[in-house]
């Protein structure tokens, strides 16, 4: 007779089930994980994102190439302008969706308002010059309109100093491929003259001496129109400019008006406010004139026909984006003086 086969025991099948699970789940992880340890090996190494350029010159080294941002450094004044100078509803993207649909009108406003401008500028260069004096490479040229129009070369050996607006000017232009930018968000002209803002570790001072501008385009104050006196802003103002003054003494100093702001801006309250950046504005021209240094009145080139920044170019009502950065830059192709 043959031998009986012995019958599994309900409960021995029960647990032969479950190893069998087990270790059907074992391969599949093992299958698993042997898949994307294959693609990890085999699959090319994600293209790293490219920072914006934001233009940092350290000394020593004269490296366009890798410029960075300028760390944020100093004591900040009561009604100091901390706000992103990248405007919040309108990423650099945005700006050129708005630029691709606005960009003749745009345009067409630009022309004629530079039309009037060359016109005004004609008639001032047919006045008498009231000032013929240099001081230490700058030529004064304020109303008297000789202004030269200049390619972006005319920029190449020159050094950008400001705020939060300078570094929008360097981000949404394309200036930082050509000069160099020593800018901070709250800069003001105390802190500027004192600490390392620049990559957090070179002063101001530090920068300007490891390099040979001949231009240096300074603009500050929007930052201090809350100091207690417009006298105590100049004193410390002129401290500054005397000192970019004596750290490139072939330079061209540029010394550049504080923009206008909305009106929306203007009516709320408080120090920054248009009728008082203009108050300011009118004595920067006058220390700009009698240290022999060039005045720029950017004002013009961003106010509107009612004299305020567009109501709908920024949504804090001061720091701006492309189209309006870009009439800044054409203000400064279209007034240069010769070197």
């Amino acid at each position: 007779m043959g031998k009986k086969k012995k019958r599994l025991s309900k409960k021995q099948l029960q647990q032969n089930m479950i190893l069998s699970l087990f270790m059907l789940i074992a391969a599949i992880i093992v299958l698993v994980a042997g898949i994307f340890l294959i693609r990890g090996i085999t699959s090319p190494e994600a293209e790293t994102s490219r920072e914006e350029s934001r233009v940092i010159q350290i000394p020593g080294m004269k490296d366009d190439s890798s410029r960075e941002e300028s760390s944020t450094a100093g004591e900040t004044s009561a009604q100091q302008v901390t706000g992103d100078p990248i405007p919040a509803v309108s990423a650099p993207e945005e700006s050129s969706i708005e630029e691709s649909s606005t960009e003749e009108s745009s345009e067409e406003e630009s022309s004629e308002e530079e039309s009037s401008k060359e016109e005004s500028s004609q008639e001032e260069s047919s006045m008498p010059e009231t000032s013929g004096e240099e001081s230490s490479g700058a030529t004064q040229s304020t109303e008297a309109g000789n202004w030269k129009t200049v390619t972006d070369d005319y920029f190449a050996d020159a050094a950008f100093v400001g705020n939060s607006l300078t570094e929008g000017l360097f981000f949404y232009t394309d200036i930082g491929d050509i000069a160099d930018g020593y800018y901070s968000t709250g800069l003001n002209v105390l802190n500027a003259q004192t600490d390392a803002f620049v990559d957090g570790v070179y002063t101001l001072n530090d920068v300007l001496l490891a390099n040979s501008y001949r231009k240096v385009y300074v603009m500050m104050g929007i930052n201090e129109v809350g100091w207690p006196s417009i006298e105590s802003f100049i004193g410390e103002y002129e401290k500054m400019l005397r000192q970019i003054e004596n750290d490139c003494p072939n330079a061209i100093i540029y010394v550049q008006s504080i923009l206008p702001v909305s009106a929306a801006r203007s009516a709320q309250g408080d120090s920054i406010n248009n009728p008082n950046i203009l108050s300011f504005n009118a004595e920067i021209q006058k220390m700009a004139e009698r240290n022999g240094w060039t005045y720029l009145n950017v004002w013009d080139a961003i106010a509107n026909e009612d004299g305020v920044l567009d109501a709908d170019a920024s949504p804090d009502g001061i720091h701006f984006g492309t189209v309006y950065m870009e009439d800044w830059l054409d203000y400064l192709r279209t007034h240069a003086v010769s070197e």
